[in-house]
């Protein structure tokens, strides 16, 4: 028998596998579905090739790295968009980033188009918000952070008012870069997630493996002496108490196949509702993403970049050809991914709101400033619970909450940590080191 059980064979399941292969510790991973990597997959069309959802790694990332050997790391051939992103106004069309790491963006803000978009002082503006997050090199999970400031913490639209980050920096930037990378069209972020968030994009660039998202659940994936069952959904876990006569384990009920098995621990790395379910829990707002892939035979972009609609008049949260960076994606052709963010709040589209194919291939291709008629649809990816809302409230709910229950099962997952790849591995290791700690004592 293995000393551990981990439910849920996602980047959360993977990366604590890989910590306790590393440690030495046996471990079972079971995995409902007949793949592994939740949402970090990648299907293919032919020649073409889409990831579940728009998805991105960052070079900064430094999780994936500790997790992966260096060889390993390398094989993933990430390519990059430019640090940065392109915001769309009803007057122009102007790149974004930090003019400090990048001096070229200097030399565009005095252009005619730079100008009308925002000026230096209001680019300056967002970085002096972002403060010392800008001189962090761990991930968030990593850090101690004061009782006081969680106190402090708030709204992210709230924040970025009383530091006077407003006008045509809020509508054109801050507020559509919520939208795309958070999900978030009213501003009820934590302002700390927030703030790390922007902060990754300033340390580092968006990247995508060469062929694609679903290579990093592969290497994740190859761990020797890990057991690994798939199509192996879990329907039950029951923590039994020790006893004068037995030491306590943990009852894993796989109910479709009518098998027990038992464990001394079990690292619960599911989805939210996967995980409310199996906890009798309620379950927390989420935010959910539609995303749309055409292909093309004529360039899409100009730029490798992440476009965002900085006019506030579609229902776009961003837009990017996969194949300005890496090729592979589709080769002769050209992929793009348009994305809309839905639900969680009072203003986000609705479900029945979502644009249609051609709805979305005209707002993209206004956006753009490109004919979109010759693009062809490859697939859409309808995810109605990409992540918890993670207003203030929840982020310090999350942050003082006790992660081992009952002190058999660790919780692990992207609803226990940043709303990103690095906050999904982050929670799996953090998982495996409480477990690791748990069988030392």
């Amino acid at each position: 028998m293995s000393d551990v059980a981990i439910i849920g064979g996602g980047l959360p399941g993977l990366a604590a596998a890989r910590t306790l292969r590393n440690a030495g510790v046996r471990c079972t991973l079971f995995e409902a579905s007949s793949q592994l990597g939740g949402r970090a997959r990648s299907e293919h069309f032919g020649d073409i090739t889409v990831d579940h959802g728009f998805q991105l790694l960052n070079s900064w990332y430094p999780s994936l790295k500790e997790l992966l050997s260096s060889g390993e790391y390398a094989a993933l051939n990430q390519r990059a968009f430019r640090a940065g992103i392109q915001t769309c106004t009803e007057e122009t069309r102007a790149f974004v980033g930090d003019p400090v790491r990048t001096p070229r963006i200097l030399r565009d803000l005095m252009s005619k188009s730079g100008r009308s978009a925002f000026s230096l002082r209001d680019l300056m503006g967002l970085r002096k918000w972002l403060g010392t997050e800008l001189t962090h090199r761990s991930s968030l999970e990593l850090r101690t952070i004061s009782k006081n400031r969680r106190k402090r913490d708030a709204f992210v639209r709230d924040a970025l008012n009383d530091s006077g980050v407003n006008r045509r920096m809020r509508t054109a930037v801050a507020n559509p870069a919520m939208r795309a990378f958070m999900l978030d069209t009213d501003g009820e972020t934590s302002t700390i997630i927030a703030k790390w968030v922007f902060g990754t994009f300033l340390r580092g660039a968006p990247t995508v493996p060469a062929e694609g998202m679903g290579d990093v659940a592969n290497l994740l994936g190859r761990n020797t002496g890990v057991i690994t069952e798939t199509n192996a959904k879990v329907t039950g876990i029951r923590v039994q108490e020790p006893s004068a006569h037995q030491a306590g384990t943990v009852r894993v009920e796989l109910g479709e196949q009518g098998r027990v098995e038992n464990f001394r621990y079990v690292i619960l790395a599911v989805p939210q509702n996967v995980e409310a379910e199996l906890l009798g829990r309620s379950l927390l707002p989420t935010r959910g993403m539609e995303t749309f892939w055409f292909v093309s035979d004529e360039p899409v972009g100009d730029s490798p970049v992440i476009t965002v609609d900085g006019s506030g008049k579609s229902p776009v949260a961003s837009i990017a050809e996969l194949t300005a960076v890496a090729p592979s994606y589709a080769p002769g052709r050209h992929l793009v991914q348009g994305s809309v963010a839905f639900g969680g709040s009072s203003r986000a589209l609705r479900a029945d709101q979502i644009p249609n194919e051609t709805e979305m291939r005209r707002h993209m291709g206004a956006l753009l400033g490109v004919d979109p008629a010759g693009w062809e649809l490859v697939t859409r990816h309808h995810i109605p619970n990409a992540f918890p809302t993670f207003t203030p409230a929840m982020a310090a709910q999350a942050a003082n909450e006790d992660l081992l229950i009952k002190g058999s099962v660790a919780l692990a997952g992207i609803q226990h940590a940043t709303p990103s790849v690095d906050g999904a591995l982050r929670s799996g290791q953090r998982a495996a080191q409480r477990v690791i700690e748990l069988l030392k004592d």
